[in-house]
């Protein structure tokens, strides 16, 4: 968002704080284990959150299990989808626990957004939680996925999602351990109480 109002001309010092998560609410974590062939979409069914790039991966990996959680505009299409491909399984809308549950039954969590995203917070709630995310190259999702704690692919080419879950599929869980250490580390500092530390630092910046 910084460098798209920088873009936009706007002339004073932008300061960036991630959203910040309450930690204390996840007290669940994903547990360890092989790979189940399950990637998990959770969040609205519109176009602008790639929802049609998940549908077309479904399409393309009928071995790979694809569980859809939430609504929108696009409910029909994935309705449709859930009825003709047998490795999709539409879940409805989630609760926390139930989310969670979706988290432990999925070896990753796609964010295929075609727009800037800002800081999504499923995200932020994945990575905390142990799930590895497969996100766009685009907008604020890399901000949160670079040096090593998610995989990007860019939604611009075809089958470039597929293509990413096949790869990720074929190398195991052996690199997984890895990047989810450090999307958990880097999710520690987003508390809500470290976010009201750097809101503290900035106000008196921000009264002058």
């Amino acid at each position: 968002m910084a460098r798209q109002l920088n873009k936009m001309g706007f002339g004073r010092e932008i300061n960036v704080i991630h959203n910040p998560i309450n930690l204390h609410l996840i007290t669940r974590s994903k547990p360890s284990g092989p790979l189940q062939k399950t990637v998990l979409y959770a969040g609205r069914f519109c176009k602008e959150k790639g929802i049609e790039l998940v549908l077309q991966a479904a399409a393309e990996l009928p071995d790979t299990r694809f569980l859809i959680a939430g609504t929108g505009d696009l409910l029909r299409e994935v309705e449709d989808a859930d009825r003709r491909l047998d490795n999709l399984n539409y879940l409805g809308v989630l609760n926390r626990e139930q989310l969670f549950d979706a988290f432990d039954r999925s070896d990753f969590l796609v964010l295929p957004s075609i727009w800037y995203e800002n800081n999504p917070m499923i995200v932020i709630e994945a990575m905390t939680y142990g799930l590895p995310v497969i996100g766009s190259d685009l907008g604020g999702i890399p901000e949160l996925l670079e040096s090593g704690r998610g995989f990007l692919f860019n939604p611009a080419i075809p089958g470039a999602l597929a293509e990413k879950i096949r790869s990720l599929e074929s190398a195991g869980a052996s690199g997984l351990a890895e990047v989810t250490g450090k999307a958990r580390e880097f999710a520690q500092t987003l508390s809500s109480k470290q976010y009201y530390i750097e809101l503290c630092r900035l106000l008196p910046e921000l009264a002058n």
